[in-house]
Parts: structure tokens; sequence; C-alpha cells
């Protein structure tokens, strides 16, 4: 089938010949699609933080926060770090992208949930999300 601009809307016409083809076709697209979100994720990391991508754990997702002022969604993902703080931050003197930032803090978690209260809305349904990670898997 050709429509009014001359596009093909016939499946075969591409090669596709089942609908199993097409279920197979679009779960390897989802899979590629999550594995570049992901990568790119640690690639942000790598340039911003300097550290090696090596030192980094795959990302989970711990879910998605919104911003009251404007419902913009921002999602939240923990990677987990090998380097110790003081090795974060020489990496960090160098990094790719550590332009896009002023200075690097190393923050104990007592100081952080002192400062959630002058967080942005989506920062701090971000920090919710960790803490609930944290409290479920024992993640430190």
């Amino acid at each position: 089938m050709v429509d009014s601009m001359g596009l093909f809307h016939e499946p075969q016409e591409i090669g596709i010949t089942s609908d199993q083809y097409v279920k197979e076709l679009a779960e390897s697209i989802n899979i590629k699609v999550s594995q570049e979100m992901l990568d790119s994720i640690v690639r942000e990391v790598v340039e911003e933080i300097g550290v090696p991508a090596s030192s980094l754990s795959i990302p989970t997702f711990s879910g998605i926060s919104r911003r009251n002022l404007n419902l913009r969604p921002t999602a939240f993902f923990f990677i987990k770090c090998s380097l110790d703080s003081k090795e974060v931050q020489q990496f960090y003197s160098s990094a790719q992208d550590g332009y896009e930032s002023t200075q690097l803090y190393a923050v104990p978690m007592v100081e952080v949930e002192n400062m959630a209260s002058r967080m942005p809305s989506c920062h701090r349904g971000g920090f919710a999300l960790y803490k609930l990670m944290v409290d479920n898997r024992k993640i430190t």
C-alpha cells in the first residue's frame, strides 16, 4: 500500500513478514534504547566528575520526582562509585566538563538531610527516593 506521499505502508516491503518479527524488532530496539540511556548517564558522570567509568556501578533507576512550580518531571538514578572521596576529588580537578559546576563536596548523610528543606522540590523528591532505596535495600 502506498499513501498520497508515495510512502510504503506494507511491512513486507521492508522485510517484515510476521507479527513475531515486529515484536522481536521492538524488543531489540527497547533494549538498545535502555542501554543507551544507562550508558549516557555513566558518560555524564565521567565527563562532569572525571572518575573512570570502570569505578561506577550500573545505574539503578530510583524513580521520578517533579517540581511543584512547573510540574517538570526529573528521573533519578543511583550509581555507586568504588573510589573514596579523596580520589574522586582528584579526578574532579581535571574533569572534561568540570566547568559545568563550581565545586564538588563530599557531605555526610546527616548534612544532606539537614539541607533537604532548602532543595528545589524535585531534588527533595529525588533525595526522598534515595532514602527509600537505602531503607529498602540497605545501600551504603
